[in-house]
């Protein structure tokens, strides 16, 4: 067959009506689309696009290509503009002449476009609408199609293909509205999203589903549904197809390689209870990874993702290395053409992928249409325009990863660039090495070249090249790693942090605090020590200090009776106190070392970070952990009317804790069963706020699940999971210990095997949590069960729980627990949880928890738990902050709702580098600036509709970072307004802290 694939793309951004606003994006999606089509490696278009032109040439245009068809032809038609609906409701597309008022003469009718649709003796034709409204245009179509004919000529090795009509929209028929001359929703209107999805599903191959190496336009409208709902939920595009078998839009440029089922021996092998045939499971299928059977070695890649999730530590490690190992590794990790002169010849740099076979799987695209990429044997060969000074990156996807390659290029004009080839070279003294003699000489003459004069150093273009890049503004800004950019010759020195001087004063003043013994004739021996004690954290100075005052009474006592040991006492004391208190004055008034903040090409916001909290939930098997999680997060993995956050995990989390909650939630199913001996289970969640249909990941939770028994059962020689778990129990932010709320039940009512379970399990575990330094919440599972343990009739909830706690709080380790975490000011609750709801279950006189026939599933309090965390371990650093710097840290929070709050600036000032060191201590690794913004805002205190204002203030400044800067705050706010909820509503839910 010798059919034609031909495409018309019409563009409209420009309007000369002042009623039809400007759109931002027809001319870029016009370039783009066109790119793609017209590439033969994907699209195979013949294409041609009419930009800004008048209805009457953009109808010559469409007539033409409609038209001057033969049956076997491929037409593609596309618009990128406004929709208009007249009075009667028929649809029109704007041109450049059009008048609201007048669209019959001005504008391009449907009924226009749907006419020549049907005239055409093509019986392949594709209508792609990008504007408001196109979903009306399929209303009253008819569609002729007759014989058979092979639609694909330019693709001979396919011999299928579809006939017909097809129409594709952004939209469906009642979105968006036009009120007299203006548009209802004007910030509505950007067909890019649209557009976009079509050109990254064509270009990158992500719209070929089944993975057979073309794009069929079902599949391509699959995509482009599913990318467009996920960036803006209130558009919904639509489609109208009248076609017989498939019609394929564009070849794949993905090289899909179908993952080869593991065998089953292997597949045993890495789900056996055995922790040694795991690991021999991780390293066969690390060789599989790196052999050449490319199908094997993406199944291997899958199955170690999936262990590197789940399996505990010491399997996962194994796991995550081998999967380093297969990562996508270019032999470039940026692309600098440096300058060029204008219209010069396009300069090529040849990329090459290392690393096994598997890791060679990916798929070039490149961000603009100025970057070329061709498919070498042994990478890419990557060209770039000599037009103009830009920048933009090359995206690499395969099965292992993805990464974006930064390209930049420096245009300067020809003649300028000439000047520079003529100009002699820089004066230097005369050596063999112009290097050498460079070094040796501070200030070469440097006078006739263009370039900007620099100190001659070793390689001086290192430093000089990050400044002169001058990237054109694009629509998305794109992050590039910052660059450190040294202090030009004749700057000032930078500024040393204020906070890391100190002045006479006060050196003054640390003297007069270490002779506190001498001068006080050792009354206030003790009080130095005490001192240090709080400042530096350290509990034996506590030990020193009590010390002292006792010899002190001691000497008084003995003084009194004139005794000479009292005198020689006190003098051991004054003198003894005045010289250890010079010795610990260094450490105790050392200037917080905060350190200078570096000027950046890239500011700091380029620099933000995702904040990772650290949960360790712990309970001996049967507590009711696995059923509770699977209950906190069916409750929270959507938001809601009154909660604009939600969780969302990985694929295969997601999936487990959704199988487990349909087995908690089916009544005819038993209980799921718990964390397997010896296992740890680790979940990651994203926290994402979802507000006015915009999405934003705030931080990340890690919730690690540790076996029951390890709280119960003698670990083995040579076992180190204990000790892992203690490690873990260190650096965790908070702590989740589970009472099953059957046992407490049982202990309440004096039986056996409640005593029993406060030995075995509670006890040792109150032990272990004596290392945390983080806040505590005690899960007491089951609370529709425990009733009828002797409490009054008619109870509240806040009173049968003062019983609870008032019963718990007698075991002598619980208690000790409390008071502990209580004189450091650190946080202990108790919160009653259900993971079902009354009238799901009830309890056999066998003591086993049945499901009741009829029962429905209602959660209670389960995600307060988990949400509390955070505010929790923000008032344990309030709290450990001396009250000058809490109050300086509170004007502060206020300040930080101004738009030109610098947090940069702030963590160099005392208090916020006060902040940054306890913040560094509690929180560890995570705490980073974004981290330190949290806190502010929560000591703000800011309501939600405060934070969203505050948020659209900043977002001219520094928009995205902004936008996620109040979204975090808004969802920290919400988690403190459901605490304080449980507070009011249990006030006995608090064990310990202020």
């Amino acid at each position: 067959m010798d059919g034609r694939r031909r495409a018309l793309i019409v563009a409209n951004d420009e309007y000369d009506h002042e009623g039809l606003r400007h759109l931002r994006s027809p001319a870029a999606d016009a370039e783009a689309l066109a790119r793609v089509l017209g590439d033969g490696q994907i699209g195979g278009f013949d294409v041609q696009t009419v930009r800004n032109e008048p209805s009457y040439v953009i109808q010559t245009h469409i007539e033409d290509l409609l038209a001057e068809s033969r049956p076997d032809d491929v037409l593609l038609l596309h618009f990128s503009c406004h929709g208009l609906k007249s009075e009667s409701g028929e649809l029109y597309f704007a041109a450049r002449n059009t008048r609201p008022h007048r669209l019959s003469s001005t504008a391009i009718s449907a009924d226009f476009v749907r006419g020549c649709m049907q005239a055409s003796r093509s019986r392949s034709v594709v209508l792609l609408l990008d504007c408001c409204y196109g979903g009306a245009f399929g209303k009253g179509m008819a569609v002729r199609s007759t014989g058979d004919v092979n639609v694909l000529d330019s693709f001979p090795e396919r011999t299928g293909g579809g006939r017909g009509r097809a129409v594709i929209t952004a939209s469906n028929s009642i979105e968006y509205a036009f009120e007299g001359d203006q548009l209802a929703d004007d910030n509505s209107l950007r067909p890019s999203v649209f557009t976009t999805a079509l050109v990254e599903g064509l270009a990158t191959g992500d719209a070929d589903r089944d993975e057979d190496g073309w794009v069929s336009l079902n599949e391509l409208y699959d995509y482009v549904f599913d990318r467009v709902q996920a960036q803006t939920p209130h558009q919904t595009p639509s489609r109208t197809v009248e076609m017989q078998g498939e019609l394929y839009v564009a070849r794949s440029r993905r090289r899909r390689i179908k993952p080869q089922p593991i065998p089953a021996d292997l597949q045993a092998a890495m789900t056996d209870s055995s922790m040694f045939s795991r690991l021999g499971a991780v390293s066969e299928l690390r060789n599989r990874l790196l052999s050449d059977k490319l199908e094997a070695a993406v199944g291997a890649y899958e199955a170690l993702v999936e262990i590197a999730r789940t399996d505990i530590q010491y399997v996962a490690e194994p796991a995550q290395a081998a999967l380093r190992e297969a990562v996508l590794q270019p032999s470039e990790t940026e692309l600098s053409f440096g300058s060029v002169s204008q219209g010069a010849e396009a300069p090529h740099r040849v990329v090459r992928l290392l690393g096994p076979p598997v890791a060679h799987l990916c798929t070039p695209h490149a961000s603009a249409a100025w970057i070329h990429v061709q498919e070498t044997d042994e990478g890419f060969d990557i060209s770039v325009d000599t037009r103009a000074t830009a920048s933009g990156t090359v995206n690499l996807k395969g099965p292992t990863g993805e990464l974006d390659l930064p390209v930049n290029i420096t245009v300067v004009p020809a003649d300028e660039a000439l000047e520079a080839d003529e100009a002699p070279e820089p004066v230097v003294d005369a050596a063999p090495e112009p290097v050498a003699a460079a070094s040796a000489t501070p200030e070469p003459a440097v006078n006739v070249t263009p370039e900007p004069v620099v100190n001659a150093a070793p390689e001086p273009l290192k430093v000089a090249e990050p400044v002169v890049v001058q990237a054109p503004p694009q629509p998305q800004p794109e992050i590039r790693r910052a660059v450190y950019v040294p202090p030009a010759a004749g700057a000032p020195p930078p500024v040393e942090p204020v906070a890391a001087r100190r002045s006479a004063a006060s050196d003054t003043l640390t003297v007069l605090w270490a002779l506190i013994p001498l001068l006080s004739f050792s009354l206030l021996a003790f009080v130095p020590f005490a001192h240090a004690a709080g400042r530096l954290k350290k509990p034996y100075l506590w030990l020193v200090a009590a010390g002292y005052a006792v010899l002190t009474v001691v000497g008084g006592a003995l003084t009194s009776q004139e005794n000479p040991a009292g005198v020689l006492l006190n003098l051991l004391v004054m003198f003894g106190g005045t010289i250890h208190a010079f010795a610990l004055r260094p450490q105790v008034f050392a200037p917080v070392a905060a350190a200078p903040v570096r000027r950046t090409v890239a500011e700091d916001h380029d620099r933000s970070v995702v904040p990772h909290f650290r949960v360790v939930a712990l309970g001996i098997a049967g507590s009711g952990k696995t059923v509770y999680l699977s209950s906190m997060f069916h409750t929270v993995n959507v938001p809601t009317a009154t909660r604009s956050y939600f969780l969302e995990t990985a694929a295969a989390q997601r999936i487990y804790l959704s199988k487990v909650f349909d087995e908690v939630s089916d009544t005819t199913e038993p209980w799921p069963a718990g964390t397997r001996t010896g296992e740890t289970r680790e979940l990651v969640f994203d926290c994402v706020s979802f507000d006015q249909g915009t999405k934003h990941q705030v931080f990340k939770i890690s919730y690690l699940d540790y076996a029951g028994e390890l709280l119960e059962s003698e670990q083995a020689a040579g076992s180190i999971a204990l000790s892992d778990l203690e490690a873990r129990i260190r650096s965790a932010h908070g702590l989740l210990g589970m009472l099953d709320g059957y046992r407490v039940l049982q202990f309440l009512r004096g039986e056996p095997a409640g005593r029993r379970y406060f030995r075995s399990s509670i006890q040792p575990m109150t032990g272990i949590m004596a290392g945390a330094t983080c806040p505590i919440h005690f899960v007491l599972t089951k609370w529709d069960l425990i009733r009828g343990f002797g409490e009054p009739a008619g109870a509240d909830d806040n009173l049968r729980l003062s019983i609870v706690r008032d019963a718990l709080m007698n075991s002598a380790q619980l208690k000790a627990l409390v008071e502990t975490h209580s004189w450091a000011d650190r946080i202990i609750r108790l919160i009653p949880v259900s993971a079902v709801g009354p009238d799901f279950a009830q309890m056999a006189t066998d003591g086993r928890i049945l499901k009741l026939p009829n029962g429905e599933v209602h959660p209670t309090n389960v995600e307060v738990p988990l949400t509390a965390i955070l505010p929790d371990l923000f008032r344990q650093v309030e709290l450990s902050l001396d009250p000058a710097t809490r109050r300086q840290l509170a004007a502060d929070a206020r300040s930080r709702q101004e738009p030109r709050f610098s947090m940069a600036a702030f963590l160099n000032l005392p208090a916020g580098a006060a902040l940054r060191q306890r913040l560094q201590e509690v929180v560890g690794g995570s705490a980073g600036r974004e981290v330190a913004g949290m806190f502010l805002d929560w000591m703000a205190g800011a309501r939600v509709d405060e934070i969203r204002a505050a948020g659209k203030e900043r977002r001219d400044v520094r928009r995205q970072d902004a936008t996620v800067e109040a979204a975090r705050a808004r969802v920290l706010g919400e988690f403190g307004a459901e605490l304080a909820r449980l507070e009011e509503r249990l006030p006995a839910s608090r064990l310990s802290g202020r």
